[in-house]
């Protein structure tokens, strides 16, 4: 009868480690799978607020300066006015803050179903907040290129690249997301004197 219990006992705490182990492996397993929906999440609601805030800023400036002026010509040729472009650097950086400080949404509600990524879930659960922040200042730098763009023409192009960086705050974990794009400002065809030589043959 003693051996009999001793055997049972041992093939219930078999059941018990093997229940624990497999309890274990679907908490890691759930904890590992709600961290990468989360960073998705995060860096989307993230993205999207940044795409916003960086269309505005540009719409601003579009609006505020004749770009089409940062091209002038001098004795050698067409050149970029250096001062021009320093103010709508600045101007950029100025409407980009401007834009953060008052369209920053401070935070966001994600259900919880979302962060299983199960499309059944997603709309399902209590609400997780997700806590955005700013970090730092928008990074703005203007580049220009002149391409050829055919016979005695010439491309001039006026980009703008801009990166914004975000904080996306949860009670798991925290994340940093940086948004950045590339914008042109300007593209002008320059025309030149077409040269005899395609006159005559």
């Amino acid at each position: 009868m003693r051996r009999y219990v001793s055997r049972k006992t041992a093939l219930l705490r078999r059941v018990l480690a093997l229940a624990a182990v497999i309890t274990l492996s679907v908490f890691l397993f759930a904890d590992y799978k709600i961290k990468q929906y989360a960073d998705i999440i995060c860096k989307s609601h993230c993205s999207l607020i940044g795409e916003n805030i960086i269309n505005s800023a540009v719409a601003d400036v579009l609006s505020q300066f004749d770009l089409s002026k940062t091209l002038c010509e001098s004795d050698t040729g067409f050149c970029v006015d250096s001062a021009q472009v320093s103010k709508i650097t600045a101007s950029l950086v100025a409407s980009l803050n401007t834009k953060i400080e008052r369209d920053l949404e401070s935070y966001v509600k994600v259900p919880l179903g979302a962060f299983t990524g199960i499309s059944f879930f997603s709309g399902s659960g209590p609400d997780v907040r997700v806590d955005i922040y700013a970090v730092g200042s928008p990074q703005v730098e203007l580049h220009h290129t002149f391409e050829e763009a055919g016979l005695n023409q010439t491309c001039f192009s006026l980009t703008a690249e801009i990166s914004l960086t975000f904080a996306a705050v949860m009670p798991s974990q925290n994340i940093t997301v940086n948004v950045s794009r590339s914008v042109p400002l300007v593209q002008k065809v320059i025309v030149g004197e077409v040269p005899q030589m395609y006159f005559t043959e």
